[in-house]
């Protein structure tokens, strides 16, 4: 403990000129510091944590005696009850600091997401620029700092799109999630800052369930997608390898059911179903990924039969094969004790057609360009010159979008690449 020295006065204060050190009482370990020229300053010692320090608090005359004192016995308080006086002291100093730098705006924030993103082609980059620049920066401002914005300001912007445009409101949210994540990983938010367009323990909780129309099929939550892969992947039986395929693919069920071998190139990786097969009556070409062609090659075989999943009694399988698999998986599950896969939607078990929704909804998820994926489920898009050209043009950039799909699904290994886009 500092010695008990003499209480000194203002005016006695002031008449100190020797440069030396003075002790001037009053608050234990506060010092007078004059230096040579003249210069004084307050010096404070103090013990912290079994180590003697000492926190400067001022010069003098510009800090008085008594506001010296008064500043010394709150640090000496602090120090006390276990908080370092000068820690606090630094970490004022930041905030003040962080408080005064300028803050990142909704448009500066979109522009450097935007950058990052790297991404190729020029359609697809003003594409991802521009969903954000018409639905997110006059909504939100321009100008706003982007650590204002909550998760009622998202709601705002998503609801009006949520059940008209689902596909839309699912880009902006995804792209606008990344514009929050890259100025997080910058450190231009502040500490504990959290995403407003999580979906998990946010959006998820307060934007409406997307009622589809009669035709929506329940199909698997896409994130559930790899457990139910690899549930029905313990099913023996050719209706297990088939719905597998579908599942991989994304082609609608009839199509995989006939296929036949003479349709398949295996070296090429490439399935072609004819025009008469196809609900667009026009040839579907399907890349197929590595444990597509798997699947094929380990399908048994059957004599004087030209299909690639036959039936066990010759001909192939019918359209109820897969669904009465999914259903018969699905209840055993709930009868075990699980959840099994119910659609978010409705909460039905999840059947056949609704693995091309499911595939659909990652594509968005994953920032495919919406062309490829509405190629990839044998949607006509464009004119009939354009999808003629479409189809000979972007089965390359779809193979890579159907590997990594098939990559997810199966838990495989996948060396990510930029969404390409269908310039």
């Amino acid at each position: 403990m500092p010695r008990s020295v003499k209480e000194l006065s203002a005016k006695a204060v002031q008449n100190l000129r020797e440069p030396k050190t003075y002790a001037v009482g009053g608050t234990p370990g506060l010092l007078l510091v004059v230096r040579d020229g003249g210069a004084r300053s307050w010096l404070l010692r103090y013990t912290f944590a079994g180590r003697r320090r000492e926190m400067g608090l001022g010069s003098y005359p510009e800090v008085s005696l008594a506001e010296a004192r008064e500043r010394g016995s709150a640090a000496r308080r602090a120090a006390s009850q276990g908080e370092d006086p000068i820690a606090a002291r630094q970490q004022q100093k930041a905030e003040l600091i962080e408080a005064a730098k300028p803050k990142l705006t909704v448009a500066e924030a979109v522009d450097l997401a935007w950058k990052a993103q790297n991404l190729k082609g020029e359609k697809n980059s003003k594409r991802w620029r521009g969903t954000l620049m018409n639905h997110v920066v006059p909504a939100l401002g321009a100008d706003t700092p982007l650590e204002d914005v909550t998760v009622a300001d998202v709601e705002k912007i998503l609801l009006p799109l949520w059940t008209t445009k689902h596909e839309t409101a699912v880009r902006v949210r995804v792209r606008l999630s990344k514009v929050f994540r890259h100025a997080i990983a910058k450190e231009e938010m502040p500490p504990g800052f959290v995403n407003p367009c999580r979906w998990e323990e946010g959006l998820a909780e307060i934007l409406p369930k997307v009622r589809r129309g009669g035709g929506h099929q329940p199909s698997i939550p896409w994130k559930m997608a790899p457990s139910w892969y690899s549930a029905v992947s313990k099913i023996e039986g050719v209706s297990a390898l088939v719905l597998r395929f579908i599942a991989l693919t994304a082609v609608r069920s009839g199509e995989a059911l006939k296929m036949t071998d003479a349709e398949v190139d295996l070296d090429a990786g490439l399935w072609v179903v004819p025009a008469e097969r196809t609900k667009t009556s026009e040839r579907h070409a399907v890349p197929l990924s590595r444990q597509a062609i798997e699947l094929i090659k380990a399908s048994p075989r059957m004599e004087g039969s030209p299909f690639v999943f036959p039936a066990p009694r010759g001909g192939h399988l019918s359209n109820m094969s897969p669904s009465m698999t999914m259903r018969r998986l699905h209840a055993a599950t709930v009868n075990a004790g699980g959840t099994g896969w119910p659609d978010e939607v409705s909460g039905k078990p999840a059947v056949a057609h609704g693995l091309r929704s499911t595939f659909r909804v990652w594509a968005a998820e994953h920032e495919w360009d919406p062309v490829l994926a509405s190629l990839a489920l044998g949607h006509q898009v464009g004119s009939a010159v354009e999808r003629a050209y479409q189809r000979s043009k972007l089965v390359e950039k779809r193979r890579e979008m159907m590997q990594q799909w098939a990559d997810f699904v199966t838990g495989a290994p996948s060396s990510e690449t930029t969404p390409k886009s269908a310039d």
